[in-house]
């Protein structure tokens, strides 16, 4: 519900984050921002009693349907008569004339957003080099050191196989 400015009572509503009262008394309208309408009361009604219904009344007993009756009979259709004969298209007229839209008198230049005149840097705190996260990569290392003592192995399994087949 809307107030109205300055209709309140100023000795009972705040003028501002302090407020004097006197609780003497057991009332409830100390600025509650809330106004009572003239002529209205604070309190609502009791609603009225509910109606109790009455008894529903016997449905009327029903109807015994009668013997249906024989439909009309069916009337021969007419012969159709001559249809109207189709009227000439009319030349088709010009289409109207295309306006040229032109071109904008004032295009808006796209504005670049403003860099900061001084940024940030980064300051050293001390130190030297990452913190140790508990995960090594030495996997790189490991594999390479294993493809490299397959290959030796399959160079050698291939002189090997050479020298016996010049053998034979």
């Amino acid at each position: 519900m809307p107030t109205d400015v300055n209709a309140g009572d100023d000795t009972l509503d705040s003028d501002g984050s302090v407020v004097t009262i006197d609780l003497t008394s057991n009332d409830y309208t100390i600025d509650s921002g809330f106004y009572t309408p003239e002529g209205g009361s604070g309190t609502p009604t009791n609603p009225a009693t509910p109606v109790e219904p009455g008894t529903p009344t016997n449905p009327a007993t029903p109807v015994e349907p009668g013997t249906p009756t024989n439909p009309a009979t069916p009337v021969e259709p007419g012969t159709p008569t001559n249809p109207a004969t189709p009227l000439e298209p009319e030349s088709p007229t010009n289409p109207a004339t295309l306006v040229d839209p032109g071109t904008p008198t004032n295009p808006a230049t796209p504005v670049e957003p403003g860099t900061p005149s001084n940024p940030g840097t980064p300051t050293e705190s001390g130190m030297k080099s990452l913190p140790d996260t508990g995960e090594h990569n030495n996997s790189g290392t490991l594999a390479a050191m294993f493809a490299g003592l397959g290959g030796l192995l399959l160079f050698r399994k291939r002189k090997q196989e050479n020298v016996q087949s010049e053998e034979k």
